[in-house]
């Protein structure tokens, strides 16, 4: 478990990224469509978009507590593993068009 106040607050932004996953993935499987622009639905495009945030705060956070804090926690360095993965996805979605 986290022992400084950062490597929690990381945990707390890795939990919310799940939840909103979740959330975007309900939205999905219930029947939502998206259109032809990012921004078509609404509720899809919140929900992603919080999820990368809280993602990518998380692992920035975690990132933070590990060099500044000497934090270990296994929960932690999770976190910093998907906000890498998704800052990178996200970074590569920007910049080479489709």
């Amino acid at each position: 478990m986290p022992k400084t106040r950062l490597g929690w607050l990381s945990v707390g932004f890795f939990v919310l990224a799940l939840v909103a996953f979740g959330v975007f993935f309900g939205f999905v499987l219930s029947g939502e469509k998206g259109g032809d622009g990012f921004f078509s639905n609404a509720r899809l495009s919140a929900a992603i978009l919080t999820a990368a945030a809280s993602a990518i705060a998380g692992g920035a956070v975690g990132l933070s507590a590990i060099t500044n804090s000497g934090e270990r926690a296994w929960l932690v360095m999770v976190a910093v593993a998907l906000g890498s993965l998704v800052a990178a996805y996200t970074a590569i979605e920007l910049i080479v068009p489709h």
